[in-house]
């Protein structure tokens, strides 16, 4: 039943009522024909009647350890949101438990034979944290059998994260780096959060017909995301060579002024993002890029501005240099909020004004004191992200600070 295809109408009908008289106390030797009929159940029965039956089961008093992880893992594979949870609970600390989930989600000695949700990253996430407490991450490190149970399902589940370009997958597997529980797994996560970063690099990127290289070619226009990103940031360094060097002193749009127009104090963010937008414009009209003020993105959330051309945009995100947020917003709003968005296909722009008083700085995120300069500032940004945010995720800082009136 749980292998022909030749028996599958058999299956329908018997599977069901046999799991629902099986014992609740049963010999070890009967938990190989409880696999063989989960099996059949998952390959064959109904699933929404196959899911009412491991709820009741479940929830049955006295039953065996080793079969409630049968029926746990079985509902864990059919309705992982639902039984994660009441699983991990049941596994506490219990070396044995768990080497009893690793062999059934295996498939070896016996196991359930039926495939993970290997596109489940909170799935794979959870039970790669849960199993990794238990293990070196060297096949052998254990004499038991149990040991090298855990560390290979440990390697199916973290390579199963690995595979997937998303950045949910990247999120995952850095937060898994970072756990110091799991640190004698590191260096197997950092090589699989390379490779992953590395494929979901490549999946992101589109190549681009004759037509949109021709114009890219004759008039700079942008052909995705990264070219509308490369633009901006080239648009953006002009605007801030005008701001700092310019013979119009443009920094002043920057500042708020007393009667006799003497800068005072910085203005509103707001504000200044309106002065440094009006510009920007100006800049992008010609090639055709549009750029407006609180881009709607995922969540009913706002960037401050979006620029966009063909189908895909490039959020901003613009701090001041003496905003309470401005050593946390790079993350948890321009990354996490605004570059996940599809048409941004991972890229962003984190804007800060520098009004170059030390003393408006929030406590950094470290001793290292408060930044000195822009370039000093640009760089402590820029060290907050990893390797692959690098590469997508840029910083600008723009010198609005006071010049010498005479």
């Amino acid at each position: 039943l749980g292998h022909s295809e030749d028996r599958a109408h058999i299956a329908r009908l018997a599977c069901l009522p046999i799991l629902k008289s099986f014992p609740i106390r049963c010999r070890k030797q009967q938990l190989s024909s409880l696999r063989l009929l989960l099996r059949a159940g998952f390959l064959h029965c109904d699933r929404r009647q196959l899911l009412e039956l491991i709820a009741i089961r479940v929830d049955q008093p006295n039953m065996n350890v080793a079969q409630r992880v049968h029926w746990l893992a079985a509902g864990l594979l059919a309705a992982p949101a639902i039984y994660l949870e009441r699983l991990e609970s049941f596994l506490a600390e219990n070396e044995r438990r768990v080497g009893d989930l690793a062999d059934l989600l295996l498939g070896r000695h016996g196991g359930l034979g039926i495939p993970i949700d290997s596109t489940n990253v909170a799935l794979l996430f959870n039970l790669v944290r849960h199993f990794a407490a238990f293990r070196a991450p060297y096949p052998g490190a254990s004499n038991s059998r149990v040991g090298e149970a855990i560390t290979q399902v440990l390697y199916d589940l973290v390579e199963a994260l690995s595979s997937l370009p998303t950045r949910e997958a990247s999120d995952a597997l850095d937060s898994l780096v970072s756990d110091e529980r799991l640190r004698s797994w590191r260096p197997r996560l950092v090589d699989a959060a390379h490779h992953q970063h590395s494929a979901r690099r490549e999946a992101m990127f589109r190549h681009s017909n004759w037509q949109r290289i021709s114009h890219v070619l004759s008039n700079s226009r942008p052909v995705n995301a990264a070219d509308l990103s490369a633009v901006l940031i080239e648009k953006l360094a002009v605007l801030a060579r005008n701001i700092r060097d310019g013979n119009t002193s443009d920094w002043r749009q920057y500042w708020n002024v007393d009667a006799h127009n003497r800068p005072k104090d910085p203005k509103p963010e707001d504000a200044g993002r309106d002065a440094l937008l009006s510009d920007l414009k100006h800049l992008l009209e010609p090639i055709g890029v549009d750029a407006q003020a609180e881009g709607r993105y995922a969540d009913d959330k706002r960037a401050d501005i979006r620029v966009s051309y063909g189908g895909f945009n490039v959020p901003v995100e613009i701090k001041k240099s003496c905003h309470p947020d401005l050593w946390s917003a790079i993350t948890t709003q321009l990354i996490r909020k605004y570059t996940q968005d599809p048409g941004c296909g991972g890229y962003g722009v984190y804007l800060v004004f520098w009004y170059g008083n030390a003393d408006r700085f929030r406590p950094t995120p470290n001793a290292e004191g408060v930044p000195r300069t822009v370039a000093d500032l640009e760089e402590r940004l820029r060290g907050m992200l990893s390797a692959e945010e690098r590469i997508q995720v840029f910083v600008c800082v723009v010198d609005v600070s006071q010049r010498n009136i005479t």
